[in-house]
């Protein structure tokens, strides 16, 4: 009975271990590869004939596809720990990879796309690989700005104002604290704090 037990705890253990967070912009055999990733499901596109990149990864090992416009074929990608390199290989159509394709990271970012409850009232966050935009329920607020690892600078806009500010994200993306100020001043004139709830 004991040894049932245990055997469940390790397969719970299993399933609930998440897979690598690995959205930026790494610098690779085969020029700069910019990775989007949506649970474990990654798109990246590179700088060759309008190269695209689509497939799963599974803790820190991806499994997928490449395209350009004159050729396509699998690849492995095996990342490190902390997601700053990989060690992978590529081959054409069917083929077994096995041609090098390494990379390092360049700039990473925090997917925080989600809708916050914040000390502006509600507000909804959408992000395009580093490019983030929202709205919150105040004044018909706007928000606009580009996100390096976990901090957010952009700009703020409203019907009656606007100005610029930084938010700095927990490593989870689950909440932030961030500081916002009038027109081109830099953010520092009052606290802008939140919390994700969906």
């Amino acid at each position: 009975m004991k040894i049932i037990f245990l055997f469940l705890i390790f397969i719970l253990n299993i399933s609930t271990i998440k897979s690598l967070e690995i959205n930026g912009l790494y610098k690779s055999s085969y020029r700069d590869v910019l990775f989007e990733q949506n649970n474990d499901t990654i798109n990246a596109t590179y700088e060759i004939n309008n190269g695209k990149i689509t497939g799963i990864i599974k803790d820190n090992t991806l499994i997928g596809t490449w395209e350009q416009s004159n050729s396509k074929g699998k690849l492995i990608f095996e990342f490190s720990e902390d997601g700053k390199n990989f060690v992978g290989k590529w081959n054409y159509n069917d083929a077994i990879p096995s041609i090098p394709w390494n990379g390092e990271i360049l700039s990473s970012y925090l997917n925080i796309e989600g809708i916050y409850k914040t000390n502006f009232n509600k507000m909804i966050l959408t992000q395009k690989n580093n490019i983030i935009n929202g709205t919150y329920e105040f004044r018909n607020g706007k928000i606009k700005g580009k996100i390096n690892e976990n901090i957010l600078t952009g700009t703020w806009e409203q019907s009656n104002a606007h100005g610029k500010l930084i938010f700095e994200f927990s490593d989870d993306g689950e909440t932030f604290t961030g500081k916002w100020n009038y027109g081109d001043a830099e953010p520092a004139k009052s606290t802008w704090n939140g919390r994700k709830i969906e």
